[in-house]
């Protein structure tokens, strides 16, 4: 009996520590992503001082994707390398500097060197933090539910926390950016101590994107919806303020994002191509009605749209879509994740770019129209010619 109890008390000793790293783990994943948006309520105001455009706002914006997509390509092996804790720092240490240079430079100039250490230190987190808690937990059940939570709050939850600081008080560098530096440091302070188990991995750091028949519908379904998304965050905001609708800007990029959240477990529940379906209907009412409420300015339409992008683009379309191309690709899985990831983060900043330039020219409203118009092709080739062909399977991940 005694023996037993101490084989029972040590098992409790080990399931406490084993919550309290995966608790440091995500900690450090939500400081990081907190991170990308914590300055989008502010990219008209930082234009505007340095006397420039909507093109640059949306160029800003897309530096974040500059950033992170070479690491995603490039780099995707190398927390199987390196190991896990080694890469968690540098990501933190790369956040941590982004926020300090932002805070001591509140600048359009320095915005964009910020947002391409952002686009680095969530690139080097995504695949690091995921590993990790599999590592720690001895089982990958749970992750990519932890993960995908975790990432979309914190890629909403920044704009909302800079939003409701710009409440409290107008400044160029709000409470929100003190706040979250702060919590950054704390979360690099508890990586030190966290375990680091030694790889022995001889696979290569540096591995290609795969993309095939069957996962070129589920691409383009991901770069579509993530359009509708980067318009949401790099564009929307600024016609906000143009309008008169100051302060909404956080709550827009908040809903684009925050709301896939809710959609997810949905998105499982449903299978892929149900998912898909679905996703691709609410995106069609979501660009309707950014359009509708783009022309009367109307605030709640606007909201609502927000509201729909992001349970199609961060919702059912990202979880349908990932499982999809996942189930479809056999042994080339985690080459087939990286191509997918590759086409949502060019959905998410080239249109966004194209829209904020014509916008200066034409004006919002048709620079909308033809980019999404773009895009609705686009969808219907990857409909027709993607997604029928490949048939995915219910997918209860």
């Amino acid at each position: 009996m005694p023996s037993n109890t101490t084989q029972s008390t040590s098992q409790t000793s080990q399931n406490r520590h084993r919550i309290v790293q995966v608790c440091v783990v995500t900690a450090a994943l939500l400081v990081i992503t907190l991170s990308v948006n914590l300055e989008a309520p502010l990219y008209k105001t930082y234009a505007q001082a340095a006397g420039f455009g909507e093109g640059l706002v949306a160029v800003t914006f897309a530096a974040y994707v500059a950033g992170l997509v070479p690491v995603l390509i490039l780099l995707g092996g190398i927390s199987d390398r390196l190991g896990r804790k080694p890469v968690m720092l540098l990501s933190l240490v790369t956040i941590l500097a982004a926020n300090l240079l932002i805070l001591f430079e509140p600048t359009m100039p320095m915005l964009i060197n910020v947002r391409l250490l952002q686009g680095v230190g969530v690139g080097l987190s995504l695949g690091a933090s995921a590993a990790y808690i599999v590592e720690i937990l001895e089982d990958n059940s749970s992750v990519a539910s932890i993960t995908g939570v975790v990432t979309t709050v914190g890629l909403g939850g920044g704009s909302l926390l800079t939003g409701a600081s710009l409440l409290y008080h107008q400044s160029l560098t709000p409470h929100s950016y003190y706040i979250i530096t702060a919590a950054t440091a704390i979360c690099l302070v508890l990586m030190l101590f966290m375990p680091n188990k030694k790889s022995t991995a001889t696979s290569r750091m540096v591995r290609l994107p795969y993309i095939s028949n069957k996962t070129i519908g589920f691409c383009m379904a991901i770069l579509l919806a993530w359009s509708l998304n980067g318009v949401m965050i790099a564009v929307v905001p600024g016609e906000l303020e143009r309008i008169g609708f100051t302060g909404w800007s956080a709550m827009v990029v908040f809903l684009s994002i925050t709301t896939g959240a809710i959609f997810q477990p949905l998105s499982r529940r449903l299978g892929s191509h149900k998912a898909l379906t679905l996703g691709y209907i609410l995106l069609a009412f979501g660009v309707i009605l950014l359009l509708i409420g783009v022309g009367l300015h109307s605030l709640t339409l606007i909201l609502i749209s927000a509201a729909l992008s992001g349970a199609s683009g961060f919702g059912l379309i990202y979880q349908g879509g990932l499982a999809a191309v996942i189930a479809t690709s056999g042994e080339e899985s985690a080459r087939a994740v990286s191509g997918y990831f590759l086409f949502a983060y060019i959905g998410l900043g080239l249109p966004s770019i194209a829209i904020g330039y014509l916008a200066e020219v034409f004006g919002v409203l048709i620079a909308l129209i033809g980019v999404t118009g773009a895009l609705i092709g686009v969808a219907a080739v990857a409909v027709v010619f993607g997604i029928g062909h490949s048939k995915p399977q219910h997918n209860s991940h």
